[in-house]
């Protein structure tokens, strides 16, 4: 059969390129458009175009419906069993068709001679379009090239060189309209993709409330998001086209218009933290950036976005405030602080403490840097509290005091450290700790309780002095009245007599110098009161503090139900703060524990018989106070002399305290027991006589 007429071939094309001049987009419907022609220009009985997949890996399902892998074993035969299944199959409705696989290896069309075994005598196929670019199919299969041939089956004839070569002209319209609606495809494609895209950062700009907004060279607002609209109240329907003059607040313009210059002059990000009168007036503070950007025809854009960052200035402005008020409080209570790094021997500290030790703030410092400007005496202990604590031995808090050398300067720290065992990486144990100049605490403490110590010095020898003068009055009574009955007994006028009257003015003088000191003394006068003893103990617990040690502590340990007593309530407070004082002097600067406990018992024979002081006692019921120290204890040389007046084993005492405890115990009738552990400490009990109203049947528990 001959080779179809070159004009018939240019109607062809002519109707084939119809649909796409009316605009039509449908590849499909250009094809079968296609097909029809060549079944025409051809007088083949069946033409069809068939998209097929090649693989890089060989043999592969198949890729989607109507699509097929080739291969090139027995090329003819295969496809030729394809196309007669494919029409066997879909005039009966069913499947698509089987694969083949790897088919048209080589670039020219493929020539099929007839197969006397099935009813397709002979079939032409030609490519049409090619894709090489890779992709990944359903079954995550990266593909090489995809490809869409056209076929013609059964020509009278058959297909030859010269049959092919007078399709070239349709078929290069052919490969090109596929091309054209490929590309249109990939245009609509990007088109949707541009508009997903934009619908995305509109949905994610609204929902970020930022304020964003882009505009042109000319400052001409093109767009702004929705937080923009929210914050200045502005539509954004009124935006576009409008200068940024017109939008912003009066306050922002003049810097929002030199940022703008200096974006377009530089070409660089521009970051801004700027306050801005809002809707309503508020001032609001705004941070973020505006930069330079191209448009698809490279015209200049100013893309602009910021957030609202008051509660973050103000939050930081407050920090500022408490930063500058927490430095103010640290300056003003000389404190500061230091890092020691244990592993590495590393050590750090801020300014403060830098003006407490006269050395800069650093931290490349050691512990031997620190321990260099303790006081000689205060080293060893410090260095011991801190390898301890690190070694993790105790607690991991840590009270330190200790005295630092500078300039020729004592200076007093008190230190309380915390020590971080675990969660440190490889850094191990780390000890922080706040350290405290207390010099001039330290000096009023010593200057307070050098002026209790002279207070109970004197009350102590107003005591002793009453004392005295009451026994002197008592004297000097008894010289008066012998003196009285001597005169009766004499001559008047005698030398005898003469003597016994000098003698009775001279006692009587006497008798009124000593109710004179008894009153200066205020011995004479006392304030008796029913008071509950241990009440009394645990009010003078500021006042204990006062008259011991820094070192000692204390521990109270006191009834709660005794009986009530009757006391000078002043000068048991006055044996309470004596004994008190007694046992820290004996407990000493190292530290320990001072005991102060109240209870009532009985009390028989054997324990009375250990009275001190003078003081005795029936056997019965008492109530006691004790004040117990863990001091070293008294020496047995001199335990029987503690209680005699200006007796003391301490250079700076003036020996009244025990003497005038032993005064007030024996004025108010009571008793005194003395327990001696040399080497643990001494214990004083001291008893009273309980106030008892027998009509009220009053009871009490013992304690011992």
């Amino acid at each position: 059969m001959a080779a179809p007429d070159p004009n018939r071939v240019l109607v062809a094309i002519q109707r084939m390129l119809a649909p796409t001049e009316r605009g039509v987009k449908d590849l499909g419907r250009a094809l079968s458009s296609f097909a029809v022609e060549l079944v025409e220009l051809s007088g083949a009985a069946v033409a069809f175009a068939l998209p097929l997949t090649w693989e890089a890996g060989g043999p592969v399902p198949l890729v989607s419906h109507g699509a097929v892998e080739a291969s090139d074993a027995d090329p003819n035969g295969t496809l030729m069993l394809w196309v007669h299944d494919l029409f066997q199959e879909l005039g009966a409705g069913a499947a698509p068709p089987r694969p083949l696989a790897d088919l048209f290896t080589a670039r020219r069309p493929k020539l099929f001679e007839a197969n006397p075994q099935l009813p397709v005598d002979n079939m032409l196929t030609l490519p049409i379009a090619r894709s090489s670019a890779p992709r990944m199919t359903a079954a995550d299969t990266e593909v090489a090239r995809n490809e869409l041939v056209v076929g013609l089956i059964n020509r009278s004839g058959g297909f030859d060189d010269a049959f092919i070569a007078s399709l070239g002209p349709i078929m290069s319209v052919a490969r090109n309209l596929v091309a054209h609606y490929d590309l249109v495809a990939l245009v609509e494609e990007q088109e949707q993709e541009y508009a997903r895209a934009e619908e995305r950062f509109r949905m994610f700009m609204d929902a970020s409330q930022l304020v964003a907004y882009l505009s042109d060279s000319e400052r001409r607002v093109g767009w702004i998001s929705e937080g923009f609209r929210e914050k200045f109240g502005i539509d954004p329907a009124d935006v576009v086209g409008r200068l940024e003059e017109e939008l912003l607040p009066a306050s922002l313009m003049a810097r929002v218009r030199a940022i703008d210059e200096e974006v377009l002059e530089t070409g660089d990000i521009v970051n801004i933290l700027e306050p801005a009168v809002g809707v309503g007036g508020v001032v609001n503070w705004w941070k973020g950036a505006k930069f330079p950007f191209e448009g698809p025809g490279g015209e200049s854009y100013i893309g602009g976005l910021a957030m609202d960052v008051t509660e973050t200035v103000r939050m930081s402005e407050t920090l500022r405030e408490r930063e500058a008020e927490l430095d103010e409080a640290r300056e003003l209570g000389r404190l500061g602080w230091w890092t020691w790094v244990v592993e590495r021997d590393r050590m750090g500290w801020d300014s403060h403490f830098g003006r407490i030790c006269g050395l800069p703030s650093a931290d490349d410092h050691k512990l031997s840097t620190l321990l260099d400007l303790l006081h000689p005496s205060d080293v060893e202990a410090t260095r011991r509290a801190l390898e301890e604590g690190a070694r993790g031995e105790g607690s991991t808090r840590l009270t330190l005091e200790h005295r630092l050398l500078v300039d020729g300067e004592v200076r007093e720290l008190f230190v309380v450290a915390k020590v971080r065992r675990e969660g440190e990486g490889d850094s191990g144990p780390v000890i922080t700790a706040v350290a405290q100049d207390v010099t001039e605490q330290r000096r009023m403490q010593r200057t307070l309780r050098e002026l209790e110590g002279e207070s109970h010095k004197f009350e102590n020898l107003a005591v002793l002095a009453g004392s005295t003068a009451r026994e002197f009055g008592e004297l000097f009574e008894g010289i008066l009245g012998n003196a009285g009955m001597a005169l009766d007994e004499l001559e008047p006028d005698t030398l005898a007599s003469v003597c016994v009257l000098d003698i009775e003015a001279a006692a009587g003088e006497a008798a009124r110098m000593a109710a004179s000191m008894l009153e200066y003394s205020n011995y004479g006068r006392s304030s008796i009161e029913q008071v509950d003893l241990s009440s009394l103990v645990a009010n003078l617990a500021k006042a204990i503090h006062a008259v011991i040690f820094d070192a000692v502590s204390v521990r109270l340990s006191l009834h709660p139900d005794l009986p009530a007593v009757s006391v000078d309530v002043h000068r048991v407070r006055q044996l309470v703060l004596d004994l008190a004082n007694n046992g820290s002097e004996a407990i000493g600067r190292v530290g320990g524990e001072l005991t102060l406990a109240t209870g009532v018992g009985d009390f028989g024979e054997e324990e009375l018989a250990e009275l001190r002081a003078g003081t005795s006692l029936e056997p019965g019921r008492y109530v006691w106070l004790i004040v117990r120290d863990s001091g070293g204890g008294i020496d047995a040389s001199i335990e029987d002399r503690i209680f005699e007046p200006f007796f003391s084993t301490k250079p700076a005492s003036r020996g009244l305290g025990l003497a005038a405890v032993a005064e007030i115990v024996r004025a108010h009738g009571g008793g005194l027991l003395v327990e001696n552990r040399p080497g643990k400490g001494v214990a004083f009990r001291v008893l009273f006589r309980p106030v008892v109203s027998r009509d009220a049947g009053e009871s009490w528990s013992a304690t011992t």
